[in-house]
């Protein structure tokens, strides 16, 4: 705790981190009903994550021996996640989670799907820039080798 002027400001220890694992019952099933607790346990070591950016993580999941609820603390939204087959759901009424069933040692990808499309569109407005620049240098390059002439 300190003081900045005449407010007060509180230093949170012990928070969560962005993405964690929580471990799910050996006989979850995705389409079971299942009550995830008010304080989710971390299963710590199980994933590691890099913030590639502001809407792509790299996460790297080691060892996993069962299924497990991967949480990414952002408000509930478009979200996906590439390289291995999950289940999308709302957990703790407001952040995104997924049921993932795969074990062993892999990476995936969770990523903010309208942020992809719109990277595909820049792309091709930038292609479209090219091109439209190409003509031009080659109407200007015929031009000037018409005047020659």
């Amino acid at each position: 705790m300190f003081t900045v002027g005449h407010e007060v400001v509180y230093r949170v220890s012990d928070s969560y981190p962005l993405i964690y694992a929580s471990p799910l019952p050996a006989n979850f099933s995705a389409g079971s009903a299942y009550d995830f607790p008010s304080v989710p346990p971390i299963e710590s070591g199980l994933v590691n994550y890099t913030q590639l950016s502001p809407t792509e993580f790299q996460v790297r999941v080691n060892n996993a021996t069962g299924p497990f609820l991967l949480v990414l603390s952002t408000t509930y939204g478009d979200w996906q996640v590439s390289g291995v087959s999950a289940t999308h759901l709302m957990v703790y009424n407001y952040s995104n989670g997924w049921i993932i069933n795969r074990t062993g040692t892999y990476v995936m990808h969770v990523y903010y799907a309208p942020q992809a499309q719109a990277n595909e569109i820049i792309g091709m407005q930038l292609l479209a820039i090219a091109i439209s620049v190409a003509f031009v240098g080659y109407g200007f390059a015929m031009r000037k080798r018409l005047t020659k002439s």
